[in-house]
């Protein structure tokens, strides 16, 4: 057996004898790997991983008579990415049920903030909103000055929202085939996919409303008499980030 030899074999078993049975370390924020030989830490969706202990590896090698010399130089450890996607959603006070004499499906109009927490700019490509189970994907971009919702053609995706930065949007999400049920009130969740970032959630109930599921039907005659539309505001009465 060379000195070669004899060096890796005691690293590991002092390795094993370091680590033993509970080498692998695991907490909710994903899978952590442990480095060989190094101790290892995290914080709530940050993960650390320390590098091995040069001053066991130097003293296993004076120990065999060779030239410490040899060790290599450690690279400062790179700062680990947050596993989330570093950006906040922030609901708006309600959520527009929209009926109108020529809407098919359901139709809803929902205002909110994007607030960027990274330091870079991240691309906002795609959304999706969920309500009590029924999923409705956007159709546009809309501007509500209060007396009126209108589209805006100059807000498309994919959205970029700069480091530090928050934007405001307003998006008509639909489903021409299906529509939520509403007989108890509403539950949400808003989904923004990101450019090379995990997806940002955030899920909000809607205040009970129990006569809803009585009175869509009412909006929707009356639209259809008339040749016009309905905004009916929810307000949001709960909301949390994920």
């Amino acid at each position: 057996m060379t000195l070669f030899d004899k060096l890796v074999l005691r690293v590991r078993n002092l390795i094993k004898i370091r680590t033993g049975p509970k080498a692998v370390a695991r907490n909710n924020t994903g899978p952590v790997f442990q480095a060989p030989g190094g101790s290892i830490s995290y914080a709530p969706k940050v993960v650390v991983l320390a590098a091995p202990s040069v001053p066991e590896l130097r003293a296993v090698m004076e120990g065999l008579g060779l030239d410490t010399g040899l060790i290599p130089a450690v690279e400062p450890q790179a700062p680990a990415l947050p596993v989330g996607s570093g950006v906040e959603i922030v609901p708006g006070a309600a959520i527009a049920i929209i009926k109108g004499w020529d809407l098919l499906g359901s139709r809803v109009h929902f205002a909110f903030e994007v607030r960027n927490d990274s330091n870079d700019a991240v691309s906002i490509t795609d959304a999706e909103i969920t309500l009590n189970g029924c999923v409705l994907r956007p159709k546009q971009f809309v501007i509500n000055n209060g007396a009126v919702r209108l589209p805006d053609p100059a807000t498309t995706f994919p959205v970029a929202v700069g480091a530090g930065q928050t934007a405001a949007l307003n998006i008509e999400f639909e489903n021409l085939r299906a529509g939520p049920v509403y007989t108890m009130g509403l539950t949400a969740e808003l989904t923004l996919h990101i450019d090379a970032r995990p997806a940002a959630r955030v899920e909000f109930v809607a205040s009970e409303l129990y006569g809803l599921a009585e009175m869509l039907p009412k909006m929707q005659a009356y639209c259809d008499q008339h040749h016009s539309a309905i905004a009916f505001d929810m307000a949001i009465a709960s909301g949390n980030g994920v």
